[in-house]
């Protein structure tokens, strides 16, 4: 396989990831199968300290199960929110710090003309993920797990590969 050929196949492994997060990121219907293997959020599976699907919670102070906001303007971004960036020049941050057992907002934008995911490497933090459109931002909020490094990344093909990567810091 010549050179030219190697670089059409991956623009069009690219271009078929992008595709696929863009079309179930604006149908609001991720499912573990449709995002290149990088598990998400399912309103049908609590997590322990999370309330329950019907809403109720499994105990006082508990949040809902981690989801991913429908897109929001920059303007609407929460004070409180980790504002995240990420291009195919990585994450910026590309890496903070969090309190242990904190709640925890981060609010992820696709900086560039790419789209792109976050998700944790960690199975603590392995339900959830979040799938950006070109210029797109949505939060998420979380139980932040105890302290450690926990590194995040672009999960669509390449994309890791290329330096989109990070870590949170829980202190």
């Amino acid at each position: 396989m010549t050179e030219q050929q190697k670089i059409i196949m991956w623009i069009a492994v690219g271009l078929c990831g992008a595709a696929a997060v863009v079309y179930f990121g604006m149908s609001g219907s991720f499912t573990p199968s449709e995002t290149a293997g990088v598990p998400v959020a399912s309103s049908s599976a609590p997590i322990a300290g999370a309330a329950a699907p019907t809403g109720a919670p499994e105990e006082e102070g508990a949040i809902p199960v981690p989801k991913a906001s429908e897109p929001i303007k920059a303007a609407d971004i929460p004070a409180k929110a980790v504002k995240i960036s990420v291009s195919s020049s990585g994450f910026s941050p590309s890496s903070f710090s969090v309190n242990a057992g904190d709640r925890v907002m981060l609010a992820i934008t696709s900086g560039d003309q790419f789209t792109h995911t976050f998700s944790f490497d960690s199975p603590t933090l392995s339900n959830f993920a979040v799938g950006l459109a070109t210029g797109e931002t949505r939060t998420i909020e979380f139980i932040a797990p105890g302290k450690g490094e926990y590194s995040f990344r672009c999960g669509l093909p390449g994309h890791d590969e290329r330096g989109e990567t990070g870590k949170m810091i829980v202190e």
